[in-house]
């Protein structure tokens, strides 16, 4: 990913110190310490996403862009391990992901009306660029190579998050899911 690319997608640029690993993160074999490194020194607002089985993933929050029509916001994603469900989950938004180190298999489950839907998996990786709508459902199935770090741009909220048993094609509205699952909701 060069600068350019990782500049597009912020409102204001990353400092020069951080585009410069990223434009070289293949050669840098401690990039993931180094980004978790950045997000503690530049106290980066960090959320800790936690399942039964520990730590899944780390969100550091880069950028709020507002609620209007080009509004949404910016994250750098530290994915340390597969989705723990089965269940498939959506986003309140469209975003465009970019892979900076790192490969996981994705898998989705796109309904594209009531009575048709389409389930695909791909390979995630560094250097890729990937767009995902509010009405796909996706999980992580297979952390390859990891953690892997990525930049999330999103656009505005459209809904709240829910979960999909594939099965069934019954959705479930995050909180309840949650709650379900004997885990606690936090915010």
């Amino acid at each position: 990913m060069t600068p350019e690319q990782v500049s597009f997608l912020l409102s204001q640029p990353l400092p020069p110190r951080l585009l410069e690993v990223i434009e070289d993160h293949h050669a840098n074999p401690r990039f993931s310490e180094f980004l978790w490194g950045y997000g503690e020194a530049h106290a980066l607002e960090r959320i800790e996403l936690h399942g039964k089985t520990g730590l899944y993933m780390v969100r550091y929050f880069l950028e709020d862009r507002g609620n209007g029509a080009d509004g949404g916001r910016t994250y750098l994603h530290e994915i340390r391990r597969a989705d723990e469900d089965p269940e498939y989950h959506d986003h309140p938004w469209d975003f465009d992901q970019y892979g900076l180190v790192g490969r996981y298999i994705e898998n989705r489950f796109i309904r594209r009306n009531e009575s048709s839907v389409v389930s695909e998996s791909d390979v995630r990786a560094d250097g890729g660029t990937y767009r995902i709508d509010s009405s796909t459902f996706h999980r992580v199935a297979t952390l390859i190579e990891g953690p892997a770090w990525t930049v999330i741009r999103t656009g505005p909220k459209k809904k709240s998050w829910s979960f999909l048993n594939a099965k069934t094609g019954k959705t479930t509205p995050w909180r309840e899911f949650i709650k379900g699952k004997g885990l606690e909701v936090v915010g």
